[in-house]
C-alpha cells in the first residue's frame, strides 16, 4: 500500500440553514470506511427530511469499501427521506465512481453525484 493510501479519512460536519455539508478527506478505504460509515449513518438518521452534501473533493483515494460506504449512506438516506448529493469527486476516486456508474445509481434513487 502506498503512503498516500495509508492516510486515514477524516469527517467534518457543518450546517448552514437546512443544508448539511459533510467534508471527507484523506483515503476512504477498507481501514477508514467503518468510522466514516458510522458517522454518515448516524447523521443521516438525525436529519430526516433534510439535504446532505457529501464533499469528497479532499478524498485522495477511494476503494470498493469506500464505494460500499457511500451506497449504504444512500440506502439510509432513502429510508430517512434525506436527499444526498456527492460533490467534488476527482482524480482516482472519480475514475472508480465512473467505473461503477455511481452517478446512475444515485440518480435512480433520487440523489445525485456532481463531478467537478
Amino acid at each position: 500500500m502506498s503512503e498516500n493510501h495509508a492516510v486515514q479519512a477524516t469527517v467534518q460536519i457543518s450546517r448552514a440553514g437546512s443544508e448539511i455539508r459533510i467534508t471527507v478527506s484523506g483515503s476512504l478505504n477498507v481501514d477508514s470506511s467503518p468510522p466514516v460509515r458510522s458517522s454518515l449513518l448516524s447523521l443521516i438518521r438525525q436529519c430526516a427530511g433534510l439535504a446532505i452534501i457529501i464533499d469528497l473533493s479532499e478524498v485522495s483515494y477511494l476503494d470498493t469499501s469506500g464505494i460500499a460506504t457511500l451506497l449504504e449512506a444512500l440506502n439510509s438516506a432513502r429510508e430517512n427521506s434525506v436527499r444526498l448529493c456527492l460533490f467534488g469527486i476527482r482524480d482516482q476516486p472519480r475514475s472508480l465512481a465512473e467505473l461503477v456508474e455511481l452517478n446512475s445509481i444515485f440518480r435512480a434513487l433520487g440523489s445525485e453525484v456532481e463531478f467537478p
